[in-house]
């Protein structure tokens, strides 16, 4: 017989406590999954609004969401740059509304190698991902894109926001980062961040143009950022993201076709 101040007794609380415990830690997690999920859902709305120059300090719930009805969420193939279509959807059981490209980017059935070097320390990355439309009177204002690339100590992951011009800056936003504070970490000052806007990512021959430099950018030079002082590799991380995600890789053709059919007159 099982004594409570048996050793047996102890090991046999012990366990039940364990369980209990387990049960409860379980329970309350799947209980805060739809909160989590509606919380990350929202701080995406905040950074792509960020991203776009349509947020403003103290924005609340209500007025994120209602801002947010003016953008147009797509899901794009990388590779061809149209939208995914439905058949290739339920193909791969994905659902737009919970699919995160970030994750998939790890799944072997959803990713794509990443040619070595071209994003330094990055070895896939999603077949598919999201553009972000902001629309107005039935057009296209601006293009907002998922970008993220590696720094000194982390993966930084942000927002880059194009005119419909797909070439000109609207502003740029960084969400997650474990960069140094006031060193590699000043890529969230709003102050440089406010130093993209009107920046041209694009030049003449069609290339990614637009580079962070050491020191300051010169008077009147559209495609150069002000360096991070102090912070040079978290700088050419940021050069690098740019590189990749706005050339062949990445978001070009989506960006390829959407000048393609503005040139023919058609919707974008």
């Amino acid at each position: 017989m099982v004594t409570r101040d048996s050793a047996a007794g102890t090991i046999l609380i012990a366990l039940i406590l364990c369980v209990v415990c387990s049960v409860v830690v379980a329970g309350t997690a799947v209980g805060l999954r739809p909160t989590q999920r509606a919380n990350r859902e929202l701080d995406q709305k905040k950074n792509v609004l960020i991203a776009g120059g349509l947020y403003e300090a103290g924005d609340a719930k209500d007025e994120i969401e209602e801002k947010f009805e003016t953008v147009r969420r797509v899901l794009i193939d990388l590779d061809t740059g149209e939208p995914v279509p439905e058949e290739v959807l339920e193909a791969e059981n994905i659902d737009p509304a919970t699919y995160d490209p970030v994750k998939a980017a790890k799944n072997t059935r959803l990713n794509k190698k990443i040619p070595a070097g071209a994003l330094p320390g990055i070895l896939t990355r999603a077949k598919y991902n999201f553009v972000f439309e902001v629309m107005e009177g039935g057009e296209v204002q601006q293009y907002i894109f998922p970008i993220y690339g590696n720094g000194l100590w982390s993966t930084m992951y942000g927002y880059l926001a194009l005119d419909k011009d797909l070439t000109t800056v609207r502003g740029i936003t960084y969400y997650q980062d474990g960069e140094t504070p006031g060193l590699g970490g000043e890529i969230n000052n709003s102050r440089w961040q406010a130093s993209w806007r009107g920046k041209q990512l694009y030049g003449p021959g069609g290339d990614v143009q637009l580079e962070v430099i050491k020191g300051s950018a010169p008077d009147g030079a559209d495609d150069k950022i002000d360096g991070l002082s102090g912070a040079t590799i978290t700088a050419n991380g940021v050069t690098d993201t740019l590189d990749y995600w706005f050339g062949p890789e990445g978001f070009e053709p989506f960006i390829a076709k959407q000048r393609q059919n503005a040139a023919g007159g058609t919707d974008g």
